[in-house]
This record gives C-alpha cells, sequence and structure tokens, in this order.
C-alpha cells in the first residue's frame, strides 16, 4: 500500500494545543490562546510582560522556511503562518536579545562558559561578592545590562552603576566597542546619593558670608541652588557661595541676585575612586567614621523601625534632639518620606559631625559661633532579616538623647539667637 502523506504541522496541532501559543521572553513562559491578528499578539505581549507594543519584536523557528534560525514576524505574514505558529519568542524591538543564563552564584562556583554562536558570556559581580551569569550579543548595550540586572535583583535602573576595566559605563557603550570578551567581569554598584544637604545660616544681625564648600574624591556634586561654578582637582570638589544673611533667617544670593531660604546641594557617589580605609579596624567604626562609598548601618549602630509604626514620630523627636527647628524637621521627613515608604522596616543612623566633616568640609568667612551638621544614613531591612537587628530594635525603645552625643550637638548654642549660627541638614539611602 502507498504510504499516507506527512502530516502538515499545522494538522499535527489538534484539540487543545492548536488553540494555544506559547510566549517566552528570557526565563518566562506563558501560554496563551492563539492571537487571531498580529495585534492581538502584540496587545498578549504588552499584558503578560508589560511596556508599550512598540517595544517587542516578535520571532519564531517553527517554520520550515526558517532553517531552525529565529526570524522575525511581520504583521503582513501573520494570517499565512499563523496556524503554523507554536512558539513566539520575544525582544526588545530598540536594542538587541539578552538572556540571563543562570541564576546568583558565589565566586567559588564560577562556571567555565564558552561563548556560543554570536553570544558572549558576561559575568556580573555584585557589591557583595555574588555573580549573575548572563549571554548577550557582543552589539548589546550597556543600558540593556542595566534593565536585566535591575529585574533580576528587583532594583531601579537608574540606582545601578556598571563599571569594566575600573572605569565606569555609559548607557550607549556595547561590548564590542568596549572589547569585551568572553567570561569577562563587568561589576555592578548600587549609586548612592548624598540627598538634599541643605544649609541656613542664622545672624544676629544682617552680615555678609563666603560659604566653601568642599567635597572627598567619593563624592561628586550632582546638583547645586543656587548653582554656582564647581572646582576639581586631585583632592575632590568644590564650591563658593557669596549671601548674606537677613534677619529673619533667609539669605540673598550675590551671584544670582536671588532671595533665598537656603543653601542646596546634592552629590553622587563617584565608584571611580576607591574608599578610604577606616583610620583603625576597630569595632564599632562606622559611628566614628564617614566615607560615602563604604558607609554602611549595623546592628550595632543603628535603630530598626517599622516605618508605619514609629518611624515619623522616632525621627521627628530625634531630630529635635539634635536642634532643628520645626519647618527643618518637616522638610528633612517629607524629603526622605517616599523614600522610607519603599520599605517595611528602615534601620537608620546619624552619622558624628566631625566625621562628615571629613568627608564634605565646610569652611565659612565670617566664622561662625557653632555649626550643626546633621547627616542621617538609612537603609531597608527585608522581614527574614529582622532577627539580625535585635538589637537595632531594643535601641529604638530606649529614646532619641543619645544621638546628640553621637552627633555632636552643642544644643545650648544652637538655640541662641544672639550667635552666628549655621545648620546643616541631609541624608543618605544605604543601597548595599
Amino acid at each position: 500500500m502507498p504510504k499516507a502523506p506527512a502530516s502538515s504541522s499545522s494538522s499535527r496541532q489538534s484539540g487543545s494545543e492548536g488553540k494555544l501559543l506559547k510566549l517566552c521572553y528570557n526565563d518566562r513562559r506563558v501560554v496563551i490562546p492563539r492571537p487571531k491578528s498580529y495585534k492581538d499578539a502584540i496587545t498578549a505581549t504588552v499584558k503578560h510582560f508589560g511596556r508599550s507594543s512598540e517595544d517587542w519584536t516578535l520571532k519564531t523557528k517553527d517554520l520550515e522556511i526558517c532553517d531552525g534560525d529565529l526570524v522575525e514576524i511581520h504583521d503582513d505574514s501573520w494570517d499565512i503562518v499563523r496556524e503554523e505558529l507554536r512558539t513566539i519568542e520575544l525582544f526588545e524591538a530598540t536594542a538587541p536579545p539578552l538572556r540571563w543564563v543562570t541564576s546568583i552564584r558565589t565566586p567559588t562556583s564560577r562556571p567555565t562558559t564558552p561563548c556560543s554562536g554570536d553570544r558572549l558570556s558576561i559575568r556580573v559581580v555584585g557589591a557583595d561578592g555574588w555573580e549573575i551569569f548572563f549571554k548577550m550579543r557582543p552589539s548589546s548595550s550597556i543600558k540593556q545590562l542595566r534593565r536585566a540586572i535591575a529585574a533580576k535583583i528587583g532594583k531601579e535602573v537608574d540606582d545601578i552603576v556598571l563599571r569594566y576595566d575600573g572605569s565606569r559605563l555609559s548607557d550607549t557603550d556595547t561590548f564590542v566597542n568596549l572589547g569585551v570578551e568572553n567570561d569577562d567581569v563587568i561589576e555592578w554598584i548600587l549609586d548612592q546619593i548624598g540627598g538634599k544637604p541643605v544649609i541656613y545660616l542664622y545672624a544676629p544681625k544682617e552680615l555678609r558670608a563666603r560659604v566653601k564648600l568642599s567635597l572627598v574624591p567619593s563624592w561628586q556634586f550632582s546638583a547645586l541652588y543656587p548653582v554656582v561654578p564647581v572646582h576639581s582637582g586631585e583632592q575632590g570638589q568644590s564650591l563658593e557661595w557669596d549671601v548674606s544673611t537677613r534677619e529673619d533667617g533667609s539669605l540673598f544670593d550675590h551671584d544670582s541676585k536671588a532671595d533665598i531660604a537656603y543653601l542646596y546641594w546634592e552629590a553622587r557617589t563617584n565608584f571611580s575612586t576607591l574608599p578610604s580605609p577606616p583610620p583603625s579596624p576597630h569595632i564599632g567604626v562606622s559611628s566614628a567614621y564617614f566615607d560615602p562609598l563604604s558607609a554602611d548601618l549595623a546592628n550595632e549602630d543603628s535603630v530598626l523601625l517599622y516605618v508605619e509604626k514609629n518611624l515619623t514620630g522616632y525621627l521627628d523627636k530625634a531630630l529635635q534632639v539634635l536642634g532643628l527647628h520645626v519647618e527643618a524637621r518637616t522638610s528633612f521627613i517629607t524629603y526622605w518620606l517616599p523614600s522610607f515608604l519603599k520599605h517595611k522596616y528602615v534601620a537608620l543612623r546619624f552619622v558624628n559631625q566631625a566625621a562628615y566633616e571629613c568627608a564634605a568640609p565646610l569652611d565659612i568667612v565670617p566664622r561662625p559661633d557653632v555649626v550643626t551638621r546633621v547627616f542621617m544614613l538609612f537603609k531597608g531591612v527585608s522581614e527574614t532579616n529582622l532577627s539580625k537587628w535585635e538589637s537595632a530594635s531594643q535601641r529604638a525603645l530606649e529614646g532619641v538623647a543619645r544621638w546628640r552625643d553621637i552627633v555632636g550637638v552643642d544644643l545650648a548654642k544652637g538655640n541662641d539667637k544672639s550667635l552666628f549660627r549655621v545648620l546643616e541638614w541631609g541624608g543618605m539611602e544605604v543601597l548595599k
């Protein structure tokens, strides 16, 4: 008897299988009802994988004509190929595809991953020593890699800084342009910002003052008001404001000819430098030494607060003990509140102002009678790690008076309106 003709791919798809389609993107697989139109297929990708419809390119290797290659599917061919499709692989339309290959590993378990075709095996090493392995096209951009890392670790893309051979990478860089080879290491670091330090100047009578602010190389200015020239040197960056005090506490800036409430600055950590080592490796050194790159919090030097229950109340009392007036306390809390609300639990501490002064020297002429510089560090703490913060939790119940001695505040002078007083507040979220 003659052999029966081979079944076509469409005839093989029977029952429920012929009504379904598998969408694949990176390590996700979603089975959906077979879309009737190309527009319906794009709508399904947006529903299940997010982003806008313009971000997606659909590819398949199911068709005989593909010869095993991934081939892009266009709107004008959808009706012809629709019934033969079983799997569609999704790629970002604006950039070459990427995929992470393995889950997090420690450096000691590093595999040897040979280059596969036109893909590079990239080792991304985190600040805490773990690694993620990716396979990427040489033409892929650093922006793509940053997005993939953010998705993998649950962080914001803008918080991630990448370095290769000690240099910070730009989003427009590609692996081929950088000369990245198979199994090369790219470091990722979470960018940290010294957020909204503001400086108030109060004098018993109007006076003109020159305010010079310098930064160690670990920091670089990212925002200023009023805007003034920033000078860079081997010792770091510096700037100078020329202002006059007013009896009502406001200031007049002589460069911009503007009336202002305070001086404002912001800085980003500079990962092209290495953090300076602490003066000595003794326990608790973090409360007596501050470097923006190595700053952290520990169970021994912080308080742990439940954000929705007691954080704002505790913080208001602590800032009052540190000499901040009502407007400063309100501005401080409302500025940082959105960052606090991203977490359920937060550890925080205030930096000794003498240690902080070493990282951001402040030189004012004429010399003030008293300078109070309040700088807070905080970080989110997950519920799974609460057992590691028991001392910090207990410390939060013991009141706020301890911070006055730790920061080094002279509250009597700070409240004496007959003196030339300077008050600064700021903070930084530690993303380690």
